[in-house]
């Protein structure tokens, strides 16, 4: 999952900002990244209990080695939210 913002005008590169928030994202993603970064993966579920469930091409759905908190999922899609300029 490529993680980067276009420049700011008369800027060539992310702002610090920008690149704080960007190392952020890719810390809370990091449990699914692989599975982000998988074309053969349709789905990314995530049970009450932390455990991450994928569904994946020509191999069905499993349970993943990765968890997540109920804090690390909240904190991940606060961040996601952020980068899409939305609120949840």
């Amino acid at each position: 999952m490529a993680i980067e913002s276009p420049p700011s005008p008369g800027r060539s590169g992310p702002t610090e900002t920008q690149s704080r928030r960007h190392a952020s994202l890719r810390t809370a993603v990091a449990p699914i990244l692989d599975f982000l970064n998988d074309d053969a993966v349709v789905e990314i579920m995530l049970n009450a209990d932390g455990r991450i469930w994928v569904e994946k091409v020509g191999v069905g759905m499993f349970a993943a080695k990765a968890t997540m908190s109920p804090e690390e999922a909240l904190r991940m899609l606060r961040l996601v939210a952020t980068e899409m300029n939305a609120e949840i």
